[in-house]
């Protein structure tokens, strides 16, 4: 193939180039598609992996109200913990905690302070599969999330800073 030619499945990928908005209506639209054969109850792990595409998608839309975009997206990686829990799918438990953090702490819903909190815990979570020696990469993301809370934490009047006190995100939610 030459350097320019279309790559396999580009089209069905990306069939609106430059179109983001678009393309993550047609993935929203695909994956929940792909969850009426990918049941919980028929496939839990592909099921979940699907759920967390989903949220994925839902807190990166573009179109939609974003506050329920977020909580579309929270909803979903929920849902897919129970189904990813750190005995079953320890890096896929901590990869979705870390996801569903981001998520609280861009969340526009509800009372701020506990979004907050609810970051920083889901975040402290998954520290515990994420850890230095065994993820340092992944470690580092999760820490960088943590340690920029505590920067908003203090400015809406949760505690003050402390070194167990956890910092908002600076990654987007990773995929499955």
């Amino acid at each position: 193939m030459g350097a320019n030619a279309e790559q396999p499945g580009e089209r069905l990928l990306f069939p609106h180039p430059g179109d983001r908005a678009q393309n993550l209506e047609d993935a929203i639209a695909a994956f929940q598609q792909a969850l009426t054969v990918r049941t919980q109850t028929a496939m839990p792990v592909e099921w979940a992996g699907t759920m967390m595409n989903l949220a994925n998608a839902y807190f990166s839309r573009i179109r939609g109200d974003r506050a329920q975009n977020l909580e579309d997206a929270i909803a979903a990686y929920q849902q897919a913990l129970t189904v990813r829990t750190q005995t079953a799918l320890p890096v896929e438990w901590a990869q979705t905690l870390n996801n569903l953090a981001t998520a609280y702490y861009s969340r526009i819903r509800g009372d701020r302070a506990q979004n907050l909190e609810d970051a920083i815990a889901a975040y402290q979570q998954a520290l515990t599969v994420r850890t230095q020696a065994a993820m340092p990469v992944d470690w580092a993301t999760t820490m960088t999330n943590l340690a920029n809370a505590p920067t908003v934490t203090a400015s809406v009047g949760i505690g003050r800073r402390t070194s167990r006190t956890p910092l908002p995100p600076t990654s987007k939610p990773s995929p499955s």
